[in-house]
């Protein structure tokens, strides 16, 4: 797969520390600009300021839940990259229409093996020219 351009731009919002840095510095480490937010609120914001590539949202943020910032942003521009997180939900058919409805490209769920949240990452940054 082709490694990331430097150009491509991540949004991080979590409000767990551990775990937005943990994604922030792999990120990092496999060449993209990673932008961080600590809620909901400061997602939204940095999302209409810095235009990201693609946008990690956690779901259980205050001020903002990720769904909220989810639609916020599918409302303003309905071509943008999300990728949701969660360990909210465990019944997988709720979880795949509730996103779907909401209309995230992608969910990955809380824990995550690093690997397999790279691969989503990969897949979801990769042009569709270069996939076929």
């Amino acid at each position: 797969m082709t490694q990331p351009q430097n150009e491509m731009t991540v949004l991080v919002a979590d409000d767990n520390t551990s775990i937005r840095h943990l994604i922030s510095v792999t990120l990092t480490k496999l060449g993209f600009k990673v932008i961080e937010a600590t809620d909901g609120l400061d997602a939204w914001q940095k999302f209409e300021t810095e235009k990201p590539d693609l946008s990690i949202l956690d779901i259980m943020m205050p001020k903002f839940f990720g769904w909220d910032v989810l639609k916020k942003i599918k409302g303003k521009n309905p071509s943008a990259k999300v990728l949701i997180m969660t360990a909210v939900y465990t019944k997988n058919s709720y979880r795949r229409t509730t996103i779907h409805d909401l209309m995230a490209d992608e969910y990955i769920t809380k824990p995550f093996e690093l690997s397999s949240f790279i691969a989503v990452v990969q897949k979801l940054l990769t042009p569709v020219s270069e996939v076929q």
